[in-house]
């Protein structure tokens, strides 16, 4: 038995059902559901039609009215859950169909049912379903973090493997559910060409308060941080946006408790194997995550995490002030022993220093690595903080303005850096 949940929680629900089967767009979503009322064609539904069901489409997903009765086995049709998957806005888990299928097991909450679905000899489990749904998919739309943990338990799924050099579109992602025959099976292909399984699986561990699996799933990284180090990290303009499923992620962070922020506003240490030397960065998302803590008027939280970040930014400064001093006082004393030193101006010099500094404005990376003709010469790549979001609190808003203050300074040693080399 369950509560039907408000208009507001449904809303958001379906708004995510909509995006997760794969609709183009609302409207086309609408097409479809007028296609199947009427018994029509989806071609032959027209404009005004679609117009309509989404003007009430989008007030449903808004939650500014609830889904109708006659809606439901329709939405249930076109989103492949249940009715009482939509009633209770996916917090219930019952089944749709008593038959054994991916839909089924991710809804049930019964090990051995589990662990036999596992070891059926078709192997099911590896496969989508005519929805192009695994039984992954499904245990994360339902939030059955029971049953996603049991396979994370017994190693039958993994969503971060040993082996960095796999780390690259996943982290290393893979099943070790064996085919019966020697073809490729789609879940482990899936789990290592995309990360968004292991994201998913971050926002039920995060809703779950389960630090220890955070942990497991590196959860503060994304895979392509072990492709950066001070000498190589062009990659990082060619990033692509943030997903839905970091969105999400952001969404999730920003109505969790203190522990589990605590932990994605904490500095991390990454070993590149393109690098004698370790990096460190914090969550890559940190920034939009402050922009939502801020907007949610999450006080003491946004407060305490933008004196975190300004910390991280001040520090960042001081180890580039550091490295670019240390370069400028070395070339200084090697010339100095030339006859031609006094060619040398200080311009030169700052040229020279500054020509392997770079701020990537895309996720807010900067890098740099001293001139190669230094002794001991060094370098980083890290990420830094900047907040777009606004406070009507004073105090924040100073905060805010501090941490942009300490980001706009990377920038501008940039432009200066960029200006010089002009010249």
């Amino acid at each position: 038995m369950y509560m039907a949940s408000d208009n507001k929680a449904i809303g958001k629900y379906i708004t995510d059902l909509i995006q997760d089967n794969n609709y183009n767009s609302d409207r086309e979503f609408c097409r479809h559901y007028i296609a199947l009322k009427f018994h029509k064609k989806v071609e032959d539904v027209d404009g005004s039609e679609i117009q309509n069901m989404a003007n009430r489409l989008c007030q449903i997903k808004k939650g500014e009215k609830g889904i109708q009765i006659e809606d439901l086995p329709l939405f249930s049709t076109l989103l492949g859950v249940s009715v009482d998957a939509i009633l209770s806005a996916g917090t219930f888990l019952a089944p749709a169909t008593s038959r054994l299928t991916n839909y089924t097991i991710a809804h049930s909450d019964n090990p051995d049912q589990w662990e036999a679905y596992v070891n059926r000899e078709d192997k099911l489990i590896l496969n989508p379903d005519e929805y192009n749904k695994t039984v992954i998919d499904y245990a994360l739309d339902a939030g059955n973090y029971p049953f996603l943990k049991y396979l994370m338990d017994k190693e039958y799924i993994w969503f971060v493997g040993e082996d960095i050099d796999q780390y690259f579109f996943s982290f290393g992602a893979g099943t070790s559910i064996e085919r019966r025959h020697l073809d490729y099976d789609n879940l482990d292909i899936r789990m290592k060409e995309t990360d968004e399984l292991r994201l998913r699986m971050i926002v039920l561990a995060i809703k779950n308060g389960d630090l220890k699996v955070l942990e497991s799933l590196h959860a503060r990284e994304i895979p392509l941080l072990y492709n950066l180090s001070a000498f190589s990290h062009h990659s990082i303009k060619d990033w692509p946006s943030p997903s839905r499923s970091i969105e999400q992620l952001i969404e999730s962070l920003s109505e969790c408790d203190n522990s589990v922020l605590s932990y994605f506003f904490e500095e991390f240490e990454i070993e590149s194997d393109r690098s004698a030397w370790s990096s460190t960065f914090v969550f890559p998302y940190a920034s939009l995550l402050l922009d939502a803590l801020v907007n949610k008027n999450r006080k003491s939280e946004s407060k305490h995490f933008l004196e975190k970040a300004i910390a991280h930014n001040e520090k960042t400064l001081g180890l580039l002030t550091k490295l670019t001093s240390k370069s400028k006082q070395y070339f200084k004393h090697l010339l100095s022993k030339t006859d031609r030193f006094i060619t040398y101006s200080d311009d030169y010099f700052d040229h020279e220093i500054w020509r392997d500094y770079v701020v990537y404005p895309q996720l807010h990376f900067v890098a740099y690595h001293m001139p190669y003709a230094v002794k001991d010469s060094f370098g980083f790549v890290t990420n830094i903080f900047k907040v777009s979001a606004h406070s009507s609190d004073k105090e924040i808003q100073l905060l805010i303005n501090e941490l942009n203050q300490t980001y706009d300074a990377f920038v501008e040693k940039e432009v200066a850096a960029h200006a010089r080399t002009i010249n």
